[in-house]
């Protein structure tokens, strides 16, 4: 049975970096000296449709919480209060606003962007109605969850805001998991390699790190040589020198192995596929077709081919006009997805499946999606009691059974 994965989860993909103006509401100053964490350039301004001003601001609002984020403290502070709500109710605004723009139009982002206005509305309940806790959990959660998305597409290598590791509050992982989040992926690399390679099965400054986070670590690293940057070559190399370091733990250091394994292999991939959406959904059908429908663990010796193959299909989906080859890529991201499952990210999975059924129902493609999402809804229904599935799953189940033209 795979992981549990709460409705929760699924509404954390929201993405912060693609979100939008504020209603009635004054833009956050990016250098304004009261938030000093990140940089942007001077002539940035906050117009409708002018995506990349408008991450700036939701950033400022985010970068102005993250030092409540990784303090329980400092959140549950009521001196605090009227700072963090002001914050809150400045991102519940802008999620309103997040559907209007063409970015948002792509299968991909859309999606996201349809569970931001959730996620925040629902921060924001929870603080106001002093549910504070929680609340912190949501917030906390949502950087990290943007990672589902800000992973889906080659970047530039100077990132679109410039953070300041020194300016950010927290432990060395907590730093390196914001700045993983808002795509300063050169900077999170390397503090992900500083605490690999000095791991020493207790501490190190100013963090405390387990066997579970220095695995998460680990992660985060492969997930940017691989889905980002498709650098399989210097993640061979870098991942060579961590296992220098003996005091990591035997599981993850056999993982590692295993990557490095696999990451020759796919360093000779022809980089041409990319551009042929025929060739990526032949290879991604290669590749998941036969693939056992639980997770991917960290040692499955197709872990490196998933990660390369969801990232050859979202920048296909990306870049692909609309027409009946979008339901493959659909499909066979929800595939990848559901393996991936929450071990890298938030899984979009199932989102992506019935993404398909919706757009496309008339497709043979919708009836494969079809049988992939029901069995992932038996799958994370069933225990050791059996398969208990709700009344509003099972009218979903219904609905889409119904669409794509499966009789009862």
């Amino acid at each position: 049975m795979r992981y549990f994965r709460s409705p929760i989860l699924l509404i954390l993909v929201a993405v912060l970096g693609y979100s939008l103006q504020a209603c009635a509401a004054e833009p956050a100053n990016p250098s304004n000296k009261e938030n000093p964490i990140y940089s942007a350039p001077a002539t940035a301004s906050v117009t409708e449709g002018d995506i990349k001003s408008l991450m700036y601001t939701v950033l400022a609002e985010i970068s102005s919480l993250q030092e409540y984020m990784v303090s329980e403290k400092k959140f549950l502070d009521p001196k605090n209060d009227k700072v963090i709500a002001n914050h809150i109710q400045q991102l519940s605004r802008l999620s309103t606003q997040v559907l209007k723009t063409k970015k948002l139009q792509v299968p991909g982002y859309r999606l996201s962007g349809e569970a931001l206005d959730s996620h925040f509305q629902e921060l924001k309940y929870a603080y106001n109605s002093g549910n504070k806790k929680y609340a912190r959990w949501m917030l906390s959660a949502t950087p990290y969850a943007c990672a589902s998305c800000h992973t889906q597409i080659a970047h530039s290598p100077k990132p679109l805001w410039e953070l300041n590791e020194k300016d950010l509050s927290g432990s060395v992982f907590e730093k390196a998991d914001f700045l993983f989040a808002t795509r300063n992926y050169a900077q999170a690399e390397k503090l992900y390699t500083q605490m690999l390679r000095s791991y020493a099965g207790d501490t190190l400054p100013n963090t405390t790190l387990d066997d579970q986070q220095i695995e998460t670590v680990a992660k985060r690293k492969l997930s940017i040589f691989v889905r980002i940057n498709r650098d399989f070559k210097n993640a061979e190399v870098s991942f060579s020198k961590d296992l220098q370091n003996k005091k990591l733990p035997k599981d993850l250091h056999e993982n590692m192995k295993s990557w490095i394994t696999q990451l020759k292999s796919a360093s000779k991939q022809d980089p041409k596929i990319l551009g042929k959406p025929m060739k990526v959904i032949a290879h991604a059908a290669k590749v998941l077709d036969k693939l056992p429908r639980t997770f991917v663990s960290a040692n499955n010796p197709q872990l490196v081919d998933v990660l390369n193959v969801s990232s050859l299909l979202y920048q296909t989906l990306h870049a692909h006009p609309r027409d009946e080859l979008t339901a493959s890529l659909l499909f066979w991201l929800g595939v990848a997805d559901l393996s991936l499952n929450n071990e890298f990210f938030f899984s979009l999975g199932s989102t992506y499946l019935k993404e398909c059924m919706r757009e496309f129902p008339k497709t043979l493609v919708a009836r494969r999606c079809f049988a992939e999402y029901e069995a992932d809804v038996k799958n994370l229904y069933t225990g050791t009691r059996g398969t208990d599935i709700p009344e509003e799953v099972a009218q979903e189940l219904k609905f889409f059974r119904a669409r794509v033209g499966i009789e009862d």
